[in-house]
């Protein structure tokens, strides 16, 4: 699947997510350039994750979020590392 050639727009901050959902994942910073930046795919039904596929491999790790809630989804993009260097932001875009 080619991400780039998808005007995809991520958000941080994500403050609920339906039920039933796919979302693309990505860990972005304020250095790297964005083809190093890792994407995955969650499949989220019933309000857990039941599938996670890497689509761009990247300089960061996800971390194992099969069986995750929607809610703790929605906390992991609100990751904040201000003050840090390199800034992450954890970012979702719903399908």
């Amino acid at each position: 699947m080619e991400i780039e050639k998808q005007p995809i727009k991520y958000d941080t901050f994500v403050e609920d997510l339906p039920y039933d959902c796919e979302v693309f994942i990505r860990i972005s910073d304020n250095v790297l350039e964005k083809e190093d930046w890792p994407v995955n795919l969650l499949i989220i039904r019933d309000g857990l994750v039941v599938k996670e596929e890497e689509i761009c491999p990247g300089a960061y790790r996800f971390e194992y979020m099969e069986g995750w809630t929607t809610h703790e989804l929605c906390l992991w993009s609100q990751y904040d590392s201000t003050g840090s260097h390199p800034e992450n932001y954890h970012e979702i875009h719903l399908t």
